[in-house]
């Protein structure tokens, strides 16, 4: 059972909160939506060190074994001036985030294995290669 991170801001469902929801349970794993997350914030969660804290904090919450595999959805996602998701985007869509680049360089740093299914609007296929593209760009430079 995944319980997932919520995009709008009066909705249960921010890191802590499913965090909190999975921590008792070995089964439980949390489905982090890191463009929820990006819209909740409105915008402040994007980029490297927001990555790096996010999953420093389900490493502290859930331990290691746990948090390298957890489940993501992942997508541009359109927030409103009041806070909180409005509509998923395209890849190809640069007026909002959160950058992939990211979270794939982050993950395979820590030589981490979760699930992400991409949630873009209409390009789900085309945007899932590129996250692996990406992803397998920064294998690639690791083993280097």
């Amino acid at each position: 059972l995944c319980p997932e991170t919520m995009g709008k801001i009066n909705q249960l469902g921010d890191l802590e909160e499913v965090l909190a929801i999975c921590a008792p349970s070995e089964g439980l794993l949390p489905c982090v939506d890191f463009g929820h997350l990006y819209a909740r914030s409105l915008g402040a969660l994007d980029g490297a060190a927001a990555v790096e804290g996010m999953l420093d904090r389900m490493v502290q919450v859930l331990g290691e074994a746990r948090a390298r595999v957890f489940h993501s959805h992942f997508s541009k996602i359109q927030f409103t001036p009041n806070g909180g998701e409005k509509m998923h985007l395209t890849f190809a869509q640069d007026d909002f985030g959160p950058d992939p680049a990211p979270l794939m360089a982050e993950v395979a740093r820590r030589g981490w294995s979760p699930t992400f299914i991409c949630e873009s609007a209409g390009t789900q296929a085309e945007d899932a290669v590129e996250m692996k593209r990406i992803y397998q760009s920064f294998c690639s430079s690791e083993e280097a």
